[in-house]
């Protein structure tokens, strides 16, 4: 297999990255060019935004490469209201319609 040189690389790249993606591949797909002209290897990991944000991504890569353990800080996000719960919805269901019933 002939060995990739630097420019072969940056057209694969530039393939790879421009234009429109295909959603009937996978959000995320690795590259692994093993003979490249200088003897080294290339890996290349693909990932659609939709799969994580860019902190996300971060903890994800330094887990690829790192042995210890990642502690990747969260953005400080608006706390979500509670779901109700099955009894919150029943309850909701039957005042709804006590009410309407009650209605002239």
């Amino acid at each position: 297999c002939k060995p990739w040189s630097q420019e072969l690389l940056n057209d694969f790249l530039s393939d790879l990255y421009g234009g429109a993606k295909d959603i009937s591949k996978p959000l995320f797909r690795f590259h692994l060019i093993d003979n490249m002209a200088d003897g080294s290897s290339v890996m290349i990991l693909n990932v659609d935004h939709a799969v994580g944000d860019g902190i996300s991504m971060i903890g994800l890569l330094m887990s690829l490469y790192d042995e210890g353990k990642v502690v990747v800080p969260r953005a400080p996000c608006a706390k979500r209201p509670a779901k109700p719960s099955v009894f919150q919805k029943l309850h909701g269901l039957v005042h709804g319609a006590v009410m309407a019933l009650a209605m002239p």
